[in-house]
């Protein structure tokens, strides 16, 4: 039960995800299509994972709103009413596996996020953790939503990696997101 209540969290956290930022994005190099960070970005590291993102994005490490980091986009333009954002929630969830997480997660997508629909899932070995890959859409406030999520366990904590975007720049933003989660590393 302790579990579900965890779960009901992260989806909550997916929600406080869709807050605006106020800051702007600089040109187009917030969508370039890179495949590694640039030595340029900023590198966090701390006992348990390391992560590397645009010197451009906000990073939030407060523990603020459940959260152990988020870094948020810059906004296009001043009509752009969301910053995507990339997030790490952590989970005690003692002795539970990866599958029985699995499980539990995405019956809560379902029951909590509305008109949510799962479009894919699988799974990947990186550094020997298995992790879930997740990706659904949900609507929040009259704005449809893309939420990619990455699960893995690791000495009974979960993590929960979750790339947030708009479903209209959900594409645009994907290659750079996709940086900044790959470069998440587990120690």
């Amino acid at each position: 039960m302790h579990l579900k209540v965890l779960i009901s969290l992260l989806f909550t956290l997916c929600l406080i995800a869709c807050q605006n930022s106020s800051s702007t994005k600089s040109e187009k190099e917030q969508n370039q299509s890179a495949t590694k960070p640039n030595p340029n970005w900023n590198y966090q590291e701390t006992t348990k994972f390391k992560f590397a993102y645009p010197n451009s994005w906000e990073l939030i490490d407060d523990g603020s709103q459940g959260t152990a980091f988020i870094v948020v986009s810059p906004r296009i333009d001043s009509s752009d009413n969301f910053s995507e954002s990339v997030n790490l929630v952590t989970q005690n969830v003692g002795d539970a596996d990866l599958d029985d997480y699995v499980e539990l997660s995405e019956a809560q997508i379902a029951e909590f996020m509305t008109d949510s629909e799962i479009l894919s899932r699988r799974r990947e070995m990186i550094n020997d953790i298995p992790f879930h890959y997740c990706t659904f859409k949900a609507t929040d406030k009259g704005t449809r939503f893309v939420f990619e999520q990455r699960y893995a366990i690791k000495e009974g904590v979960a993590y929960i990696l979750t790339y947030t975007a708009e479903v209209d720049q959900y594409e645009s933003m994907k290659p750079l997101a996709d940086v900044v989660i790959n470069s998440f590393a587990l120690k």
